[in-house]
Order: structure tokens, then sequence, then C-alpha cells
């Protein structure tokens, strides 16, 4: 009977831990999958060049950096100084108009997402570089902070546009940037990232251990595995509420800028493996759930 009693309290023991565990497990599996390898940290972030809202943001960005109404006013002076004033910002206005339709042109082209791409691995490979105390890229990294560098796009722009007879004048104006990773959040995540980035790509085999091993201690089977499926849908559930609530981790960065509209596909993009794993162990917490009670239903009673 003692050794009963202490099989089924440490079967509950490993429950509980493993249960509270095996959130942190999969977010920490999702964290450390999408961010930490380059070639699939792009290709989460490549269905954004799909999404209007991003296209949009960056769209604005783009010519926010090449040029102004105001800018192109002062470029049509110089190019007909004695043309009417009227007649100046209506030309301005047109020039603005094309630099647009270059850009959204260029946004929706396949050209962009090559571009997308090549931004998004130096801004990836300046992150792991800042948190490893490493020399980062210095085209992803403005005073500390990690950028999505757009120059590159910008270029481009400049280039279609020569070719069709509009030469943009060169300003003193930094490329156009989104800030992805702020100076501050750097220096809180660095001391995390040095001792948890090598065991988060394995920790989520802990508490699925922790769980097995509360069933398998546990003298009435059937009944920990009901158990069991409980606890896994718990850890969903609090999954869940993370994705619910995680958005205001990437709003700092992207509240002042033209992208703030997309921050809810930015996010779900980013967490799309996460949801899915979600999903998936919600489904298995319910086939666990069914096949306890199951059991339990074709148990003899002692």
């Amino acid at each position: 009977m003692a050794q009963s009693r202490a099989r089924t309290t440490t079967s509950l023991i490993l429950f509980i831990v493993g249960t509270l565990l095996l959130p942190v497990g999969l977010i920490g599996h999702w964290a450390h999958r999408t961010f930490t390898d380059t070639q699939r940290y792009v290709e989460t972030v490549a269905p954004l060049t799909q999404n209007p809202e991003v296209q949009a943001g960056i769209a604005q960005t783009l010519t926010d950096s090449l040029i102004t109404v105001d800018g192109a006013a002062a470029q049509v002076e110089q190019w007909f100084p004695r043309a009417p004033e009227g007649l100046n910002t209506t030309l301005a206005e047109a020039v603005v108009t094309r630099v647009e339709s270059a850009i959204e042109k260029l946004v929706a082209s396949e050209q962009f997402s090559d571009l997308w791409a090549k931004a998004n691995t130096e801004a990836q490979q300046a992150a792991i570089a800042l948190l490893s105390n490493d020399p980062p890229p210095s085209l992803s990294v403005q005073d500390g902070d990690v950028v999505l560098d757009l120059g590159v796009v910008a270029q481009s722009v400049r280039e279609q546009l020569a070719a069709d007879g509009i030469n943009l004048p060169q300003t003193n104006v930094q490329p156009p940037t989104v800030v992805l990773m702020q100076d501050s959040q750097i220096q809180q995540i660095r001391g995390y990232y040095s001792w948890g980035a090598p065991l988060l790509q394995w920790f989520i085999l802990l508490p699925i251990l922790l769980l097995a091993l509360s069933v398998f201690l546990h003298p009435a089977k059937p009944r920990a595995l009901r158990r069991m499926g409980v606890g896994v849908l718990v850890a969903a559930g609090i999954v869940a509420v993370f994705l619910f609530g995680g958005k205001a981790a990437i709003s700092p960065s992207l509240s002042d800028t033209a992208f703030a509209p997309a921050e809810s596909a930015i996010w779900q993009t980013l967490t799309a493996y996460l949801s899915r794993g979600a999903w998936i162990t919600a489904g298995v917490g319910v086939l666990l759930v069914l096949v306890g009670w199951v059991w339990m239903r074709r148990t003899p009673a002692v």
C-alpha cells in the first residue's frame, strides 16, 4: 500500500512539472527553430511579400526615403527654372506618383522576393551575431539596433526609374530601414540566448518524458493516461494564450512605422509553425483523453 501511494504521489509530481514545462518547451522549440536558423527564418518571413499591408508599408517606407513632394519640386525647379510655380508643383506631384508606381510594381514582382530574402538574411545574421557578441554585418545594424535594411530595394527602384529617364537625386538620408530588435532588447535577450539556445532545441523532450513517466508510475494506467491528456490540453491552451497576447512583443519596433497596420499579419506569419504545433498538441490531448476513457471503461473494477 505504501509503495502504491508513493508511486501515485511521484506520478502526480511528474505530471504537474511536465504539464508546466510542456508549453515552455513548445514555445522554446518554435523560437529556436524559427529565429536561429537563417534558412528557416527566411522561409518563415517569405510569405510576407504577398501581404497587402506589408507591401503598402514597404512602399511607403521606400517612397519616403527616396523622394517627397518638396524634394521633387526642388528637383523640377532645377530642371525648369523659368517654369510657373503651379506647373512645377504639378510636375513634382507627377514625379512622386511615378516613383510610387515604380515601387508598387517592384514590391509586387518576383524580383522583390529575392531582395526581401537577401535583406532578411542579413538582418537575421546580424541578430545572431549581436546575441553571440560577434561583430555583426554593418548594413543590418544601426546604433546597436538590428534593422531590416531596404537599401538594396531602394537601389533597384532607382535603377528602374533611371531606365525610364527619371534620375532621383542622391541624398544624405540613411537607407530605408525597419527596426527589428532594439538595443535594449538585445541586452536583455543576450544572457538568455547564451545558455538557452543550445538547450531549447531539445528541451521539448523533457516534459514529454516526464508526462510519460507519470503514466508509467501510476498504478491506474487508464486514469493516468486520461489525466495526461488533460495536461496536454492545458499546455496547448497556455500556448494559445501566448499566441493571442504575444503580438505586443513586436509592437515597440513597428508602432511608429509604416508597418503598424501589418502587426497582426507579421505576428501570424512568424508564429505559423507554433500555431500548428498548438493545434497538433491539442489534438494529441483529446486523443489521450479518449483513449484513457475507453481503456478505463474496458478495465474491470478492482
